[in-house]
């Protein structure tokens, strides 16, 4: 009885020396941090959203097709008076870095040659840029890089833009593509409205 009571205060012990309080390995200060997952049963999907990252509670993007399913920044974004488009940008500036995912409508007789098969994992790709974000950099003397892309999944079409300023840490731009990999699709839900072709 005594042995095995002093082997089970052993292995106690050893266990507490390979660990952190919140149970993350020892040995350094790295320290685990949970991920809030999000879920919007409107438009059919969850995502985790990092901690520091905020939501936008309405829509930035004045477009109604595509339409905006989820919009996350480094900041509180906000609509504004933007004269570069239909996407948003209120708020941003060099230092920040903003998702913004938006849904195509239903077109059963289109092809959808634009819009691949979703990879495995989301990644920056240079030269894939958006228009809005562009103009914006050029109009308000922001200097940012923008990835513009689509994809396909469980039958829906989405467009996504990344756009990450040169100042924000780097760190926050893997969490951007970290979130969109979280992105999970209810294949039950389908949009309600037609594409714009």
């Amino acid at each position: 009885m005594r042995i095995t009571f002093a082997l089970a205060a052993a292995l106690t012990a050893l266990a507490a020396c390979g660990a952190e309080p919140d149970g993350s390995p020892g040995g350094g200060s790295a320290q685990t941090t949970t991920t809030p997952t999000y879920e919007n049963a409107r438009w059919g999907y969850t995502v985790s959203i990092p901690p520091g990252w905020h939501r936008a509670e309405e829509p930035l993007s004045a477009t109604t097709e595509p339409v905006e399913i989820l919009a996350v920044a480094t900041y509180r974004a906000r609509a504004g008076d933007e004269d570069c488009g239909p996407l948003v940008f209120g708020g941003f500036d060099s230092g920040e870095v903003l998702v913004t995912i938006l849904e195509r409508g239903l077109g059963p007789e289109a092809e959808w040659p634009d819009f691949p098969p979703r990879p495995a994992h989301f990644e920056f790709e240079p030269g894939l840029t958006s228009e809005s974000a562009d103009c914006f950099g050029a109009t308000r003397h922001v200097a940012l890089r923008s990835h513009w892309f689509n994809f396909t999944d469980v039958g829906r079409h989405f467009h996504v833009l990344v756009a990450i300023g040169a100042d924000a840490p780097a760190a926050r731009a893997r969490e951007a593509y970290r979130m969109i990999d979280s992105l999970r699709l209810d294949p039950s839900v389908k949009p309600g409205w037609r594409s714009s072709g």
